[in-house]
Parts: structure tokens; C-alpha cells; sequence
């Protein structure tokens, strides 16, 4: 049970996920979800140099060196062969790194500019939700196949709506950050792609999209077989410290996939007490 709670190298954006293995490794971490930071030519190289570490891969890793932002339900050719090609070589690396998961984002009715990452959308190239929508899965069903001929279990993690892009574009322009949504992919997938359920961005997109938080969970509780885990202000998703009081503490599936802390706290001392508070939540009694 206890390695199944990773780290999030994205708690240290500045640095390329080698150093942050390195920096946390030394306070006794040991497990990592490889997960954005930033480009290194030898990032994968000395990441395999380590001993004794646990990873699995998140979306956007390794960086590229031209930054671009993954849309699987771009209608962008561009930005679709892009997105495409790099999950291919995600699970190709999962597999290269021993890995058994990657998981990935939902897709956008928009293509987010580099520059608009965690700060807010502000592209208005809107395009067809429903044809959006189902490019989105269609494109899940053909990696799937992929993934499966690889054994690497897809995750796919619910978005996010943030109110500074919804006070500024007046729209929702996230896939799969409703449970309505949530449930309409899940549904129609196959069943070796599973949920990856981020408890900020749903509390954040709850009072954005105006859905009851505990209702939604409810509803798609059954499809949650891993974590990202944070808190917020409900208005925006900041990445903040976990607390015992934190909404979701009491609802942690104990049999889940994994549970990564996703605190963007540049501090070991920290990261490790958010992953102890977490180990300690899920172990059984």
C-alpha cells in the first residue's frame, strides 16, 4: 500500500524531474509521477540512473523542447499529430521505464496558448463541442488498443474550469470537468482505459459549472481507480497543501491504482508530511 502514494515532479516546475528525484529522494521519497518540469536533453537518461524508485508517467513528460499544449480533441491538425504522436512515445517510455500507467489530460474546445498554462485561457478559436467530444473519444479507443499491445493502463484525468477563464471567455471550455461529461466518456471507452479523478480541479469546476461537489462524486465514484490530490480556494486550481479536512479525505478510495500528491510546494520537508497525512489516511485500519 505505501508505494502506491507518488510525488508529482510538477511541485518543482524550475527544475528538470532528474534533480527533483534527487532533491526529495533524499529526504526518503521514493515514488514520482514523472509530470512536466522543465526540458533537459538528459532528463530520461539520468532518470534511469536512479535505484529503488517507483514511476509512473503523467501528460505532459518528458517536456519537449518546443513547449506546446495537448489537446486530444483538437480539430488543429498541428496540434492533434502532436498530442497524438506524444502519448504513443509516452507509453512507449512507461513501458522502457517499467512503468504500468500513464495518464492524460481531457481534451479543450480551444487550443491553449504555452503562455495561457495555469494562468488562464484566453484562446477564442472555439470549435464543436460534440465534434470535439468525439474525435476525443475516438482517439482513446485507437490508443487504448496501443496501450494494451504495450500492457500500459490509460488514465484519463478530468479538467478543470478555472474563473479566470470562464469571467474572461463566458464559456466552458474543458472536456470532462462535469460529472455529466465524466460519465458520458467513461461510458463509451473501453474498459482498459480508466478514470484518474483530481479532487482540486473538481471542486474548482463545482462551483465555476455550479454542480453540487458531493452529488458529483458520487456519481462517479465507481469510475475512480487512481488520485490527484491538492486543495484550493475553489475558485482556482493553486495546487495547495492537503489537510485532514480537506473534502475528499474521507471519500479516498483504499484500493485505488495510486494517489499522487500534486502540491506544488517547493519544500521536501512538506512533500513528504502531504505524503505521510495520505499513507496514513488510506492504510487499512
Amino acid at each position: 500500500m505505501t508505494n502506491k502514494v507518488f510525488v508529482s515532479t510538477a511541485s518543482f516546475k524550475s527544475l528538470p524531474a532528474f534533480e527533483t528525484i534527487k532533491i526529495l529522494s533524499d529526504v526518503g521519497i521514493n515514488c514520482f509521477e514523472l509530470s512536466a518540469g522543465k526540458f533537459h536533453a538528459k532528463n530520461i537518461n539520468k532518470i534511469k540512473e536512479f535505484q529503488g524508485i517507483n514511476y509512473h508517467l503523467h501528460n505532459y513528460f518528458p517536456p519537449p523542447e518546443i513547449p506546446f499544449v495537448i489537446n486530444l480533441a483538437s480539430m488543429n491538425d498541428k496540434i492533434y499529430d502532436q498530442t497524438f504522436k506524444h502519448i504513443l512515445k509516452c507509453i512507449d517510455l512507461s513501458k522502457a521505464l517499467g512503468c504500468k500507467y500513464y495518464s492524460f489530460h481531457a481534451g479543450f474546445v480551444v487550443d491553449i496558448k504555452v503562455k495561457d498554462i495555469g494562468v488562464k485561457t484566453t484562446s477564442k478559436n472555439f470549435f464543436d463541442r460534440n465534434k470535439c467530444m468525439q474525435k476525443f473519444i475516438n482517439s482513446v479507443i485507437k490508443l487504448s488498443n496501443y496501450a494494451k499491445k504495450n500492457n500500459i493502463t490509460l488514465l484519463i484525468e478530468n479538467n478543470v474550469m478555472k474563473k479566470t477563464s470562464y469571467d474572461y471567455l463566458g464559456k466552458n471550455t474543458t472536456l470532462m470537468a462535469d460529472p455529466e461529461e465524466i460519465d458520458f466518456v467513461m461510458n463509451r471507452v473501453p474498459k482498459n482505459i480508466k478514470f484518474l479523478l483530481d479532487v482540486a480541479h473538481l471542486k474548482v469546476s463545482s462551483n465555476i459549472l455550479n454542480f453540487d461537489l458531493s452529488e458529483a462524486y458520487d456519481r462517479i465514484k465507481n469510475f475512480v481507480s487512481a488520485y490527484h490530490l491538492s486543495d484550493n480556494d475553489g475558485m482556482n486550481d493553486t495546487n495547495d497543501p492537503i489537510t485532514e479536512k480537506s473534502w475528499f479525505m474521507d471519500k479516498l478510495k483504499k484500493d485505488a491504482f495510486f494517489y499522487t500528491i500534486e502540491v506544488y510546494k517547493e519544500d521536501p520537508k512538506v512533500l513528504l508530511q502531504q505524503l505521510n497525512l495520505v499513507k496514513s489516511q488510506i492504510l487499512d485500519d
